[in-house]
């Protein structure tokens, strides 16, 4: 096999010589250039590259953070619309309903302050979620009942030796913390009760993140709610 370029002013083809017969396959008379993106756009652009999803802000409950419905303890991933949950105010312990969810995603992996205290009570929470801290001085069941909304800081802020709310047989008192870290967990879940507040392991927390103060976390939802 014989092959040989030949030019002329039609487009140039290659000629493949055999013993049996002469073929001519037509070849392009120009080579396609790599794009350039100095070249004023005349060639085809790369594909734009993807854009990662931003991450939804972990301001929330872990997806095993346990709450007291009407029916019984449940976890975060199994509460239903139709649950209320236990609260406890100034004006006494009722049950609530969930009003409103700012996060519910059962997948979602974030990272969590998980707080213990000292009789292995545990509570996992963002670090900039609201939960009421006590310097463990003594307080009186509805001292810390009408006090928790004022109390309420960042999780963030949680050191061993202070002294969270917790609710037994109706009544609080106060628990000094033993250990705080951060752990990574399954599920984000932020329900807001209409008083929001909600005991949460047995533990009082508030429903609010991202002001450290939880009457004006709370006007501020009850404001965007209205529009």
């Amino acid at each position: 096999i014989v092959c040989e370029r030949t030019t002329t002013e039609q487009p140039t083809t290659e000629r493949i010589t055999t013993e049996e017969q002469e073929i001519d396959i037509p070849q392009s008379s120009e080579e396609q250039e790599p794009y350039d993106p100095d070249d004023g756009g005349e060639s085809a652009p790369p594909p734009p590259e993807a854009k990662p999803k931003p991450a939804t802000p972990p301001l929330c409950f872990s997806g095993d953070t346990t709450v007291q419905t009407m029916t019984g303890p449940k976890s975060m991933d199994q509460l239903l619309p139709i649950d209320q949950v236990l609260v406890s105010t100034s004006e006494g312990s009722t049950f609530e309903p969930v009003e409103f969810w700012y996060h519910r995603l059962p997948e979602e992996v974030a990272p969590y302050v998980t707080i213990r205290t000292e009789s292995g009570r545990s509570l996992s929470l963002s670090d900039a979620h609201l939960i009421p801290l006590f310097d463990c001085a003594p307080m009186s069941h509805q001292q810390i009942q009408a006090s928790s909304g004022w109390n309420a800081k960042f999780a963030r802020r949680a050191t061993p030796g202070q002294c969270v709310a917790v609710m037994d047989d109706g009544r609080f008192s106060l628990e000094k913390i033993d250990s705080v870290q951060t752990e990574m967990k399954r599920g984000v879940y932020s329900p807001i009760t209409p008083s929001g507040l909600l005991l949460t392991d047995g533990i009082q927390a508030s429903c609010f993140t991202t002001y450290e103060n939880h009457e004006a976390a709370k006007a501020v939802h009850k404001f965007l709610m209205f529009f």
